[in-house]
């Protein structure tokens, strides 16, 4: 809905969906961040109390994190690219009573 106003008020649909999609990339980095910290430390205890494994494989760090950044990159765009094809008039006309 607040991108339909942003568009009435007159931003190309481009700047609406670089905004959504941004928003949506920076908390996808931020859990991938805080996603692969807690998975190095639960390797280093897993690898501590268990024998013959592999501590760190970077490899499938590596991955498994650009497929989840690609899964949430999609998962951003499909909605962004809607948002973009809302007209703006008729998203005005009923948010007018919505506060």
């Amino acid at each position: 809905m607040k991108s339909a106003v942003r568009m009435a008020l007159g931003a190309r649909r481009f700047d609406v969906l670089k905004l959504v999609i941004s928003r949506a990339v920076k908390m996808s980095a931020a859990g991938l961040a805080i996603g692969v910290a807690i998975a190095l430390l639960l390797s280093h205890a897993l690898s501590s109390i268990l024998f013959g494994i592999i501590r760190i494989d970077a490899s499938v760090f590596a991955l498994l994190t650009l497929t989840l950044a690609s899964v949430a990159a999609l998962a951003a765009y499909i909605p962004a690219r809607s948002a973009t094809k809302v007209d703006p008039i008729q998203a005005l006309r009923t948010s007018k009573g919505e506060s």
